[in-house]
């Protein structure tokens, strides 16, 4: 029992390993397929209105990476929608050497000419 516990509570570090069919299982929602199905899914707010942003626009939106990276930050901070959006733009922004208001890390960076 207390192993089955375990398993279960410790799940968000072996779910993405595996297998689409085997995960979805254990997690409390199911994977969205498109920006709409996102929107449904409350993946949507007055900041980040999908709805008014896509109305005429060709792009994908969210590819499905990013969507999992962002349902897996809401779970692990327990926090809404657009919070896990900054926070997963942060760090991508990190990655890439750009600090959160969107300065050049490096210090040998032009930002401006005068």
């Amino acid at each position: 029992m207390v192993c089955l516990f375990l398993i279960w509570h410790f799940r968000a570090l072996y779910i993405d390993h595996l297998p689409p069919a085997l995960s979805s299982r254990l997690r409390y929602y199911a994977p969205l397929s498109t920006f709409e199905d996102a929107a449904e899914q409350g993946f949507s707010t007055a900041a980040f209105d999908l709805s008014g942003n896509m109305a005429g626009d060709s792009r994908a939106g969210l590819d499905d990476r990013t969507l999992t990276e962002v349902r897996r930050i809401m779970e692990e901070k327990r926090c809404n929608f657009d919070e896990a959006r900054v926070i997963h733009t942060n760090r991508m922004f990190a990655r890439h050497g750009i600090d959160p208001n969107g300065y050049p890390i490096d210090p040998k960076a032009i930002t401006r000419l005068s």
